[in-house]
């Protein structure tokens, strides 16, 4: 049995939009709120009206965040690895 959605409304830029989700109202208004702060943010940086363009450029910022904790994780995973290597090292 299929678990069935709520819908969520709520406005992002000025455009209203029903959301069909399983996650919980607060956290979708929280994720809502997120988005079109930054939006509105990247707007008035950039003083642009056009939604659509903060979108794609707040998209693109979000790649390269995404990008640099993805890196950040990796170094870390290296350097766990490392201190791993080496405490086995000193134990044996």
């Amino acid at each position: 049995m299929e678990k069935e959605l709520k819908k969520i409304q709520a406005t992002i830029f000025g455009k209203s939009y029903t959301f069909a989700t399983d996650d919980s109202e607060q956290q979708v208004l929280d994720d809502v709120a997120s988005v079109d702060s930054r939006m509105k943010e990247i707007a008035n940086t950039m003083n642009i009206a056009d939604g659509y363009v903060s979108a794609v450029m707040l998209a693109l910022h979000l790649t390269r965040e995404l990008k640099q904790k993805n890196k950040s994780f990796v170094d870390m995973q290296n350097k766990i690895s490392n201190l791993d290597i080496l405490l086995d090292s000193k134990i044996s």
